[in-house]
């Protein structure tokens, strides 16, 4: 599992249902990556 995944995203990137959109998925990914990226502080 990816480790910037948001909580609210877990149950849709957890599902073992085949991807519809693919594409989708990635911007998915994207999205919430750059979200938790932007909060950790070092």
């Amino acid at each position: 599992m990816p480790a910037f995944l948001t909580p609210d995203l877990w149950d849709a990137w957890l599902s073992p249902t085949e991807l519809e959109d693919p594409a989708e998925t990635l911007d998915m990914l994207l999205s919430s990556s750059e979200q938790v990226a932007s909060t950790i502080t070092t």
